[in-house]
């Protein structure tokens, strides 16, 4: 016998979208899974930057700091200052090793961190290129959220969520049509004498409950339950998400002023330090202001680099949010 179910395709072909929405929402959170790996990346090697910078600032603040001792204790010992110059020399020397330690701890740890995020051995030396780019194609709002709709990971695994629900509110609501099965049957017999030996048989089989008291009618509903559940998680993550573009977008416009403040501040740093090493030459200086003046220029353009940084960081974020990978 051969037989083909008819009516039975329907459910069948709810299974098969179900399935292929599964198959989709696992793709999606593939997809955010690289997007959140990537943003982690940017984070922590624009922080091994910064930190690399900021120990470099505080190695040079340290070396004021031991400059400035020295001199108190000359003006100590000539009778020109007081002890408490010394003593308060010797915390600023203090202070600024302190700095050091802690840039070089946490310099250690973001390091570690990023080769974990590579997956390379914990003490792998990196090399990271601080050339990094500072300007980007920026587009208006609405065009990131538009984006997003159609390309974030979590709002698509959310729209193949509402196209698993109505497969099931499809499927449920089959099981109210019988299974109707059609068949085609060769049969061979030898026990009846009067009666052919080989016949063939057509026809349709149907299988129907006719009382499954509500239970059809419970799955319906728990099914359209599921489908308005999905409807409105889309809906909500739809809303979320340009929230999160909204503040991203505020985000990468305020690091940008920011890196232009701490740009000129840079510069102004600069022309101070050349002032100081000039006056030094003259000898109307000392030693010590002139290395507070390389000090101050080194804090700016770890300041500028953080500024720079943190406004790519913000770009990288923004990317994240609107469902592309960073860097890519």
């Amino acid at each position: 016998m051969i037989a083909q179910p008819l009516t039975q395709l329907i459910r069948i072909h709810a299974a098969n979208q179900i399935a292929a929405a599964e198959a989709a929402v696992s793709r999606d959170d593939v997809k955010k899974a690289e997007n959140e790996v990537a943003l982690q990346v940017h984070t922590l090697y624009f922080g091994i930057l910064i930190a690399r910078l900021q120990k470099q600032a505080a190695e040079q603040q340290s070396s004021y700091a031991g400059e400035n001792l020295r001199e108190s204790e000359d003006d100590v010992r000539n009778g020109s200052a007081l002890r408490v110059a010394t003593i308060q020399g010797r915390a600023g020397l203090l202070e600024s090793q302190q700095a050091v330690l802690t840039a070089d701890l946490q310099l250690s740890d973001l390091t570690t961190e990023l080769n974990n995020a590579l997956g390379l051995p914990l003490d792998t030396q990196l090399e990271l290129d601080p050339a990094v780019p500072s300007t980007f194609d920026q587009r208006p709002r609405e065009e990131y959220v538009h984006t997003a709709w159609s390309e974030n990971p979590e709002i698509l695994a959310a729209e193949e969520a509402v196209k698993k629900a109505q497969a099931g509110v499809t499927a449920a609501k089959s099981a109210y049509i019988p299974d109707i099965t059609a068949y085609a049957r060769q049969s061979y017999q030898d026990g009846v004498p009067f009666v052919v030996r080989n016949f063939s048989t057509f026809g349709v089989n149907l299988n129907w409950d006719v009382f499954d008291f509500g239970k059809r009618r419970a799955v319906v509903r728990e099914r359209e339950a599921q489908l308005a559940e999905a409807e409105e998680n889309l809906s909500r993550l739809k809303e979320e998400v340009a929230v999160g573009i909204e503040r991203s977008y505020n985000k990468v416009e305020r690091t940008k002023n920011l890196v232009q403040v701490a740009n000129q501040v840079v510069q102004l740093r600069q022309e101070s330090e050349r002032l100081a090493q000039n006056q030094l030459t003259q000898g109307v200086t000392f030693v010590s202001d002139r290395r507070q003046a390389t000090a101050d220029t080194y804090k700016a353009q770890a300041d500028y680099l953080q500024a720079s940084l943190g406004y790519l960081l913000a770009w990288a974020e923004l990317e994240q949010t609107v469902g592309r990978t960073p860097g890519l």
